[in-house]
């Protein structure tokens, strides 16, 4: 997870100048149908990328030249995170899961967790279940959902949803019921630790980890 500053206002302002600098970065980990851009007016985007057990997101403030990218992967992959980078050209930035930017340029909160022993593991086990239960937790935490994307595979099943204020998404493997979480939200309104609690009670995780990181 990192945030960036300083990059060029007109490749985050509007969704197809993002889309194309972001394209052959991102063609080889994620297939053409598994994405989603949402234009803010009169600028700015949020983008949601979904694979099998990985996605990756980016959230964009061009009047700021700002945006906060999440990149989620089975296997750590540095090269991509730097191809990102250098494809935003940002002037600086800053590594969230190493160190926490300064207050004065935070946007946000996020929350990434495992939940693990479901005793309601059935709530999620096809798409169309995992995207409800998503909606209805949005619901509850207050999150405005702007867009969604699914998949399936006999081993996983993949839920994110595009929210107003960033994104919630939602990895879940059916060999081991362990699922992954990560809720980010930015503004005042939208709690992504009440998102996770109530996402956590309604799967009835009967273990779990859970890190809160300031965005």
């Amino acid at each position: 997870m990192a945030n960036l500053y300083g990059c060029e206002s007109e490749i985050l302002a509007k969704t197809e100048a993002l889309k194309s600098s972001l394209e052959s970065v991102l063609e080889a980990p994620f297939t053409a149908s598994d994405r989603y851009f949402h234009q803010f007016e009169p600028e700015g985007v949020t983008a949601l990328y979904l694979g099998e057990n990985k996605h990756f997101t980016i959230h964009s403030w061009p009047e700021t030249k700002m945006a906060a990218m999440d990149i989620l992967l089975p296997v750590p992959n540095y090269q991509l995170y730097k191809n990102v980078q250098s494809a935003l050209t940002p002037k600086e930035y800053y590594n969230v899961t190493d160190r926490e930017p300064p207050p004065h340029r935070r946007v946000g909160r996020e929350v990434v967790g495992v939940l693990d022993g479901l005793r309601h593991y059935k709530k999620i086990d096809t798409e169309k279940k995992g995207l409800d239960l998503l909606k209805e937790i949005s619901r509850g935490a207050k999150f405005h959902v702007v867009g969604e994307l699914t998949r399936s595979s006999e081993k996983m099943i993949d839920v994110g949803l595009v929210l107003s204020e960033s994104h919630f998404a939602l990895h879940y493997n059916k060999e081991n019921r362990i699922a992954v979480v990560d809720i980010f939200t930015c503004g005042v309104e939208g709690d992504p630790g009440v998102g996770y609690e109530l996402l956590r009670r309604a799967l009835g995780s009967c273990s779990y980890r859970r890190t809160d990181y300031p965005r």
